[in-house]
């Protein structure tokens, strides 16, 4: 988890780059963890819209990365409840989200 500890001590200005555009199913599947999350549904939109007009989605920002994605989202209730019913520290959460994802990305 040591690049998390770097990246969350970046500024939150700090540009992601993915070498892939991942960007819209990545969202599909952080809504499928956190339904309410107000932030992810408005990224989810945007990311739709540029995928409609062929336009790319990153580089995104390490902020909206905070707010939106579920894996910089472990320390969340709402995350943590999405993939067990008991408490775990965030590395457990974290393998826990990954299988989920894998999960769903065989059951796709």
């Amino acid at each position: 988890m040591a690049l998390f500890s770097i990246l969350f001590s970046s500024q939150h200005s700090t540009l992601l780059f993915c070498a892939h555009e991942y960007t819209k199913d990545n969202a599909e599947f952080a809504l499928c963890v956190e339904p309410t999350n107000e932030d992810l549904a408005t990224r989810s939109a945007e990311i739709n819209k540029l995928r409609e007009d062929n336009q790319p989605t990153v580089p995104t920002s390490l902020e909206l990365e905070k707010k939106t994605n579920p894996f910089m989202r472990l320390h969340l209730q709402t995350v943590q409840e999405a993939v067990s019913s008991g408490w775990k520290n965030e590395d457990e959460i974290f393998k826990l989200l990954r299988k989920k994802k894998d999960d769903w990305n065989s059951n796709k």
